[in-house]
């Protein structure tokens, strides 16, 4: 069997920057077992499986090199961008299937909107349960660290600069562990520069570093 596969790099602004996913368009049923197959091999954080919908314009799937993931905002931007190459965009607003629910999805000036469920606030975690993970002192205080989902469980920690949030150095290890015990999907770390918010993500437990 040939499978056609893409890759796309989203979020990135005139050429630089990126977060690369993996896009197959099933003409053919595959397994579960062959997607993980094609995601392991292609190696990225995750890989979108697009199919047909009986509840929506399509139906994504989304796999890790080593689990599937209900969603993925950055597989699913890619995905629709690999649609827009292959001219197959042909109005401003798509619905799609994922394992979070039927989202939207609007096309406007050849920018790719998504729409997310709105956010669900869990515990609130105090720093010290991250002790080992990394650097506690780069834990911006003023915000609490929050278990927050908005299809995917994350643990949400602030951390004071971008400077540090790019020098973070995790412990993956005490990170899965500690996402284990409070069956999240990982740690989502953010900051505020300026008028943006850089992140990182990391969750070891789906192979995502």
């Amino acid at each position: 069997m040939k499978i056609a596969v893409y890759v796309a790099s989203a979020f990135s602004i005139d050429g630089k920057g990126e977060n690369k996913a993996g896009v197959v368009f099933m003409e053919e049923l595959l397994t579960t077992a062959q997607k993980m197959e094609i995601a392991k091999q292609l190696d990225f954080a995750e890989t979108a499986f697009i199919s047909e919908s009986e509840m929506a314009d399509y139906k994504l799937e989304y796999f890790t090199p080593k689990e599937e993931v209900p969603l993925c905002g950055h597989a699913t931007i890619g995905a629709f961008a690999i649609l827009m190459h292959l001219h197959k965009i042909f109005k401003d607003r798509y619905t799609i299937e994922t394992k979070s629910g039927v989202l939207s999805i609007t096309i406007k000036d050849d920018l790719i909107y998504m729409e997310q469920n709105k956010p669900e606030f869990y515990e609130v975690i105090p720093p010290n349960e991250l002790i080992g993970c990394f650097d506690l002192e780069a834990i911006k205080p003023e915000h609490p660290i929050q278990i927050v989902s908005t299809g995917l469980k994350d643990i949400l920690i602030p951390i004071k600069t971008e400077t540090q949030l790019r020098t973070v150095n995790p412990n993956f290890e005490k990170i899965k562990a500690i996402s284990k015990a409070y069956q999240v999907v990982g740690m989502h770390l953010y900051a505020f520069e300026g008028n943006r918010i850089v992140c990182r993500n990391f969750a070891p437990l789906y192979d995502i570093q």
